[in-house]
């Protein structure tokens, strides 16, 4: 039997005081370093004085104590739940709502599960979900399923295949269905539908005391037929018991599972280990946004007016961090490692034109949309004119040089050209077309690169009509 760690919520009281996401969590964590002595425990430090190395590993403790107390079911689970637990397999899953805590670094703020995973990491196959008091599935990446309540019925020797003969027919068909139902394609929505005889798939309210089916077909990566009863519900929270009862195979994998990433809590300060639940949670939204602002801040070496870098509404310096390293900082999915020249957004929804990825620039990265890329060397970026191309590119580079200025560059830019070797020191051109969006010429060169990220100078040298 495997568990996964949390504790029971607070009071109502204690949410209205602690439950703050985004600016607000950063203010109250401001609060709480200055002088408020109601919010601080006894040694709490002065966040600003820590070095990132110290700011990110507080970030990581705080992460990892606020899952091991939000996500941890009732402290007496063992003698409160001994009947459902001697199922097989049983697993006790706490899932927190969606949208209530950031618990890093689980993506999703604890309010998804996989049974397939055993994780609550959204990136990690999730097959339910907790949100506004109801259980969810089929919102995952072309996923789909059911969540069939089946009322207050006990898991033990319950066998969907011989439903009991007093259930509903309907809920007995249904039972079968998602027993018996085998995906034919990558898109099977529609054939469950039909199978299922309703379209109103996917959801059921979460009620103490009731069993349900849950039915999570995730084409390329799994697809499982699992049974759990509802054990407490809350807006809060809900803590369920189940086990899986059937899997299929998937055709044609589309990617490798990501690795499973869990925090310690070990060498936490006495002052974190005080702090209960909702503080944590409070605490851990706020450490987040400090350390991905900490880690966005360009050098002061880059910042104040270096000699090379050109300033203006149409040119700057930012950084960008190493792709998957900072993931779980980021406030919006896929952030870090992308760059927006118009939105100066770091996330992959923001209309990004560079990414920075296992040591190379990508460009072309929203679809529709296309980019490509010319590697100018070490040619200082305030001498990049249109007009006059630097004197030492080749024949084949002047060419591309023509071609990324061209108005009709989005019919011929080829798709090979979207990536290039990412070099310190080296200049390059950016073509980068979001199709109906934007359409922009760039020019940007990297000066510096570390463990934490990369320092890049940029210049918008032309706009073309979307």
């Amino acid at each position: 039997m495997s568990t996964i760690p949390s504790m029971p919520r607070g009071t109502g009281q204690s949410l209205a005081c602690y439950r703050i996401l985004g600016s607000l969590a950063f203010a109250l964590l401001v609060a709480w370093a200055g002088s408020g002595p109601q919010l601080a425990p006894q040694g709490a430090p002065d966040f600003d004085s820590l070095d990132i190395e110290a700011l990110l590993a507080l970030t990581r403790q705080a992460g990892a104590r606020a899952t091991e107390q939000l996500l941890a079911p009732p402290a007496d689970w063992q003698q409160k739940y001994a009947e459902v637990l001697t199922v097989p397999d049983a697993k006790v899953v706490r899932l927190l709502a969606r949208g209530l805590h950031d618990v890093p670094p689980k993506r999703g703020g604890g309010a998804y599960y996989s049974f397939a995973t055993d994780d609550h990491d959204y990136d990690r196959e999730p097959d339910l979900s907790y949100e506004q008091g109801s259980l969810g599935t089929g919102f995952y990446g072309g996923s789909t399923g059911q969540v069939l309540d089946l009322g207050s019925v006990p898991l033990a020797g319950f066998r969907p295949q011989a439903p009991p003969s007093e259930f509903d027919p309907a809920v007995a068909r249904q039972c079968e269905v998602l027993w018996s139902f085998a995906s034919q394609d990558s898109r099977p929505d529609e054939a469950l539908c039909e199978a299922l005889g309703t379209e109103d798939i996917g959801r059921a309210p979460a009620l103490a005391g009731h069993s349900y089916l849950l039915r999570a077909i995730l084409p390329g990566e799994h697809d499982l037929l699992a049974a759990f009863t509802v054990m407490e519900a809350t807006p809060q929270s809900v803590v369920l018991v189940g086990h899986v009862l059937k899997t299929w195979s998937t055709a044609g994998r589309r990617s490798e599972t990501r690795p499973r990433r869990d925090f310690s809590s070990a060498g936490a300060p006495d002052w974190l280990l005080q702090c209960d639940g909702e503080r944590l949670a409070a605490l851990a939204t706020g450490l987040l946004r400090r350390s991905e602002a900490r880690l966005f801040a360009v050098p002061s070496a880059w910042a104040n007016e270096p000699v090379g870098v050109i300033r203006g509404a149409d040119a700057g310096v930012m950084q960008l961090l190493p792709n998957g390293e900072y993931d779980w900082l980021a406030e919006a999915p896929g952030g870090n490692s992308y760059y927006s020249f118009v939105t100066h957004g770091h996330s992959i929804d923001e209309e990004p034109d560079l990414q920075w990825k296992l040591k190379h620039f990508f460009t072309g990265i929203s679809n529709p949309g296309a980019g490509a890329f010319l590697d100018l060397g070490d040619v200082d970026l305030a001498t990049v004119d249109l007009a006059h191309p630097p004197v030492d590119l080749t024949l084949s580079q002047l060419r591309r040089w023509d071609e990324l200025q061209a108005d009709d560059a989005g019919e011929r830019v080829c798709t090979v050209c979207g990536q290039v070797p990412a070099i310190v020191d080296h200049t390059y051109l950016l073509r980068s077309i979001h199709t109906g969006k934007h359409d922009l010429l760039v020019a940007f060169r990297p000066v510096a690169e570390d463990v934490h990220g990369m320092t890049i100078a940029w210049h918008v040298l032309r706009r073309y009509a979307p």
